[in-house]
This record gives structure tokens, sequence and C-alpha cells, in this order.
């Protein structure tokens, strides 16, 4: 649910300069008449909006010219690099990744960061806004936007962490990110848990649909995807698996998924007891019988053992034959690759280069500053 100031733009220019960047975002580069060509724009039009992007400095004019789709020399566009970077941070208790990313979407600084065990909440903050900030200096480019990832469930209309019982993420809890942070960077913002965000990113990449996507890391989560939807309830608690009672009354966080599971599944996943791999699977069949996915793609930290994820699927399998179950291609960075990409569509919503409505759905709490151009 979004926050922000009174901005409705619809006027007919803007509607072009947003055609004509989605064309650049699509193709790189582009002339004028090819963006007419694609836009079903007329040539005017198109060169008007081409003068306004240019003097807004969102496109540039590259140093080399169409020579083969006109008779004479055509000056070509892209999206102006240098214009500003949206960065997406992955927040963890004792470890932060991060990805600043320019408007044109290439990839400016990807760091992660080890801390401290056991820091207080004014030291996190203070981490926080410092990895940030130095990121912010080295680039030196205005910051438009950031994406922040949690390892914990995020209240979709607050933007607030969810407290929770064993959570992997505990100072989070004690922490107001949205206020923090754009009271500190006055940019744009958006929020959520970090297995929404890779569910999210798994769409993209696979174009599956009706899904499930299953986080094992240091905690177990789990997003839905259906119907072109992620499903986060109406408290951001939706999806989370390990609080699923099992026969003994006690829920798969309490009495599998503990702190020794995680450490013994990392480094000798053979010694893990098989009761524990097939209580797991119980669960994700309990989520499938209420949800009928088509698929399950597991992924986090743990997932890239191959002997786990071999014995868990196999497990999976033996209760949901129907169901197709494969690993992530990207199992840790999942998280930040869906923050950087929701940054990133922020940072042009911003800018008035997208539209604000085809997009709220994907980012979940998100806190808009619109920035405005003088005259």
């Amino acid at each position: 649910m979004p926050k922000h100031s009174a901005h409705k733009p619809s006027s007919l220019a803007v509607n072009t300069d947003r055609a004509f960047v989605a064309c650049l975002r699509e193709h790189r580069t582009l002339s004028r008449a090819a963006i007419a060509t694609q836009t079903g724009i007329s040539k005017p039009t198109v060169s008007e909006s081409a003068q306004r992007l240019l003097t807004r400095e969102l496109i540039s004019e590259c140093a080399v010219k169409d020579t083969q789709t006109s008779k004479r020399p055509a000056v070509l566009y892209e999206i102006n690099k240098d214009r500003g970077i949206s960065i997406a941070i992955v927040l963890e208790e004792n470890r932060s990744q991060l990805c600043a990313t320019d408007l044109q979407g290439n990839v400016r600084q990807l760091e992660s960061k080890e801390f401290p065990r056991g820091r207080t909440v004014k030291q996190f903050e203070d981490d926080l806004v410092d990895f940030i900030r130095c990121t912010v200096e080295q680039i030196s480019l205005p910051l438009l936007s950031i994406g922040v990832s949690i390892a914990d469930p995020v209240h979709p209309k607050t933007g607030r962490v969810v407290p929770m019982p064993h959570s992997p993420f505990p100072t989070a809890q004690q922490i107001n990110f949205v206020e923090l942070l754009t009271t500190e960077f006055q940019c744009s913002l958006t929020i959520d848990n970090d297995v929404n965000w890779a569910t999210l990113h798994e769409q993209q990449t696979t174009d599956f649909n009706n899904f499930l996507y299953v986080f094992l890391g240091l905690g177990i989560g789990c997003g839905l995807y259906f119907d072109q939807t992620l499903i986060r309830g109406h408290n951001g608690m939706a999806g989370e698996i390990g609080y699923l009672t099992l026969n003994n009354e006690k829920n798969l966080l309490e009495s599998v998924y503990t702190e020794a599971f995680y450490e013994s599944a990392k480094s000798q996943p053979e010694r893990v007891h098989k009761n524990n791999f097939e209580d797991i699977a119980k669960a994700l069949r309990s989520v499938c019988e209420v949800t009928a996915p088509q698929s399950i793609i597991l992924g986090g930290e743990l997932t890239q053992n191959e002997r786990f994820s071999e014995t868990l699927i196999t497990q999976a399998k033996s209760l949901l034959p129907n169901t197709t179950i494969k690993t992530s291609h990207s199992p840790e960075a999942a998280s930040l690759h869906g923050a950087a990409h929701a940054a990133h569509e922020l940072a042009l919503i911003s800018l008035g280069l997208l539209d604000e409505q085809s997009t709220s759905s994907y980012l979940g709490f998100y806190s808009m500053s619109f920035i405005e151009e003088s005259a």
C-alpha cells in the first residue's frame, strides 16, 4: 500500500514520454523514427518527447549514429545512465547484501558485508545508513529509490516488520525501516519480506504462474504466487510455513527447523534424520493441499547443497507426485534480484516514466517521493 504525495500525471505528453522510455528499456538504443514505428506515435510527437526527455536529462544521445535504417545517419537515444541510481539491500541479523543499479538497469555496485553478532538496534541502524551512504558517495550519482528486503514478514499496509517468535532476525522487529531510510535519504522506498522478493524474481525468470517458492536458509518461508499475483495476506504473514503445526502439536520451527537443524543441514546433510525431511515434505504437502500449485521452486542457502536438495525433493515428490519440484537458479541471490528490480521500477515511477498503478501490486508497501524538475 503506497504512502505518497499527490501526483497524477495524465497528459498526452507524459504518456508519450513513457512510451518513448519503454522502447528504450526494451531495445537499449533507438532512433526517433524507430520509436515512432514501434509505438505508432507520429514522428513530430516523438521528436517533441525526445526534446522534453533530453531537457530533463532522462535520455541522452549516443555517440554512435544509426546508419543502417535510414539514408542519413540518425541520432540514437538511450536512457541516461548517469541520471541516478536505485539501491536494493537485503538485511539479515549479521549480514547485508547491496546492489546499486543505474537508471539504464546496469549494476554499478554489488557488495556483501558481514557484521558482528549482538549489535544493538542503534548500531544496526548506523551500519545500514553508512552502507547506503558510502555506496552513494562512491558512485557519485543521485539516489532515486531504495528497495529493502527483510528476513521477517513485513506488513503490506504499514511497512513495519511483523513481530513473531523464533524469528531469524529479531533486531528488525525493533526498527522502523521506512521512517529511518526515508528521513535519511529523502527518496522513494519499497520494503518486503525476502521470500516475497525471491518469489517475484523467480516468476520473472521462469514465467511460472501458480507456484510456491520455498526458502530454506537460516529460517524457512514460502512465497505464494497464483493467478499472476503474489499473495501476501492482510498482515504479510501468508506463506509462513514454519508455523504449520505438526502431529506433535508443535510447529515446524519448534520441532524440526531449528538452528541446530540448519547448521547440520548446511555442513553435513547426510546426518540429518530422515524424519526431518519427511516433516518438511509434509508441511509442503499441507500448503499444496489448499493452494494446488503446478510447481514448487526450492531456494535459499541450503539448496546449494546437492545432497540436501536431492533428499528433500525425493521425499516431497513421494507425497506430491503430480507437482513439478525444482531448485532455483539463484538460490541465494533471488531476494536481492527481486528487490533490485522493484527499486529500479520505483525510480522510474518517481521520475514519472512509469505508471504507478501498473506496478503497485508488485511493490508491496512503498513510500513514494516524486522528483519534480524545475521549469
